[in-house]
């Protein structure tokens, strides 16, 4: 039962973190400088699942909810009340960085890793031959010979390769 809750939990990681991965940061509204994707929906249900496997010790606590506090503090004084939004967004890409560490480690790792470059590949090449376009949210639809897949810059799909090669030595 046990096992059977474990392939339960990394198929459905598995399978977030395809979408996650595979579709491009779409905006759904701005709250002021915040954008609010389509992305965020899917990581809110990762870490939803993730959450799950998170127990902390009491000293953690102490030292997270001091973090908490003083993240507030500095925001509130620098952004408002917006700074709510970001400090939620940091603690959602700890959640998804930590998920997908479990995912990594799981026997679905393979799975994803051939998901990810059928998908990307493809896309890559069909934006250095200029027949789709790179989409940035920041920079909008972009024409060029630069590739970047489903992810924003070519700087952004490169981190994440490079994470890749570190979780792996």
């Amino acid at each position: 039962n046990t096992l059977k809750k474990a392939f339960l939990f990394n198929k459905v990681l598995l399978i977030l973190f395809i979408v996650y991965f595979c579709i491009p940061k779409v905006g759904l509204a701005s709250i002021d400088k915040f954008e609010i994707r389509v992305l965020d929906i899917v990581s809110i249900l990762i870490s939803l699942i993730v959450l799950s496997k998170i127990r902390l010790k009491g000293e953690n606590v102490i030292y997270l909810s001091c973090f908490i506090i003083l993240q507030i503090i500095v925001g509130y004084y620098y952004s408002s009340i917006l700074s709510l939004l970001y400090l939620f967004r940091f603690f959602q890409y700890l959640l998804l960085g930590y998920g997908f560490y479990l995912l990594m480690m799981s026997s679905y790792r393979l799975n994803f890793l051939y998901t990810f470059f059928i998908i990307q590949v493809p896309i890559c090449i069909m934006q250095y031959l200029r027949f789709i376009p790179n989409y940035d949210p920041g920079r909008g639809i972009l024409y060029s010979s630069e590739f970047t897949g489903t992810f924003g810059t070519p700087a952004e799909l490169a981190y994440f390769l490079i994470a890749l090669v570190a979780i792996f030595m």
